[in-house]
């Protein structure tokens, strides 16, 4: 499943790879990509060993929450 992310506190290409850094190591994910001026990510993941939920989880704890 390819879902797409808004993270409104993404600013530069250092917080994209910090982002990338932790959700890589979540079980299923396959790939992060991002449009930083649109403060966006888009994360390629199986259903079946994580969600959407879950990523949300990540980032909140890293310091970059979703904006719903």
């Amino acid at each position: 499943m390819k879902s797409e992310f808004l993270v409104p506190k993404m600013a530069c290409e250092n917080c994209f790879k910090t982002i990338k850094n932790v959700l890589s190591k979540l079980a299923g994910v396959n790939s992060i990509e991002a449009d930083i001026t649109q403060k966006k990510i888009f994360v390629d993941y199986d259903e079946k060993l994580t969600n959407s939920s879950e990523i949300s989880q990540k980032l909140t704890k890293i310091g970059f929450p979703l904006q719903n």
